[in-house]
């Protein structure tokens, strides 16, 4: 009974995503995501000297991993922290270490974003392809006086409609997600404000 209670909640939730979707698809196509704020950029010149190498690369993978929803911000915090347990580590150097993460994280979505823009632009192209072929088909079905012939031409388009729209979800979900990046990295920086002067040399 559980099980039958939650896919009908499934299949609801689903139903008003789909029905959102053109929405969506509209804004997606028009909407750009805002610029990573200069402070920030000119925070990021100031701290990444600070950080060695092999930090960088380690700050790298985790940012790839931050883009992709497979952490939070708490366990991010974590997976610092155990990262530095045999070096002294300050307040203010955790946060640096966020810091450059979410940085380095809003320019993989922004990489993502660029690419999945460019998927639905594809889309676009095909499915307008395909209904100019639909309409020829239609109007010489007509002339002809003949019935339609049965062909698969409308069932592509409904695929790529189907493929179009879930992407366009999938790129407001992206943008969403930075946009709260955006906000946290305004959060962190208000910490490093008051502990920039301490934070560690070459955090090894």
């Amino acid at each position: 009974m559980r099980t039958y209670i939650f896919r009908i909640a499934g299949g609801l939730l689903l139903s008003l995503l789909l029905a959102l979707l053109p929405g969506i698809l509209c804004a997606a196509n028009i909407a750009r995501p805002a610029e990573i704020p200069p402070e920030a950029m000119a925070l990021h010149g100031k701290l990444a000297p600070k950080v060695a190498p092999s930090v960088r690369m380690w700050i790298d993978e985790q940012a790839k991993r931050l883009s992709q929803g497979q952490m939070d911000d708490g366990s991010l915090h974590t997976v610092i922290l155990n990262r530095f347990t045999r070096q002294p580590i300050k307040t203010g150097d955790v946060e640096a270490i966020k810091f450059l993460t979410y940085i380095q994280a809003i320019k993989y979505m922004d990489n993502d974003i660029s690419d999945t823009n460019g998927k639905l632009r594809s889309f676009e192209e095909q499915k307008r392809e395909l209904r100019t072929k639909i309409s020829r088909q239609e109007a010489d079905s007509k002339v002809a006086k003949l019935k339609p012939m049965p062909d698969d031409l409308k069932g592509k388009l409904d695929g790529m409609n189907e493929m179009s729209e879930m992407t366009a979800l999938r790129l407001q979900m992206t943008m969403d997600r930075r946009s709260k990046f955006i906000e946290t990295l305004s959060n962190i920086m208000k910490k490093i404000g008051t502990t920039m002067e301490s934070i560690t040399q070459n955090i090894k």
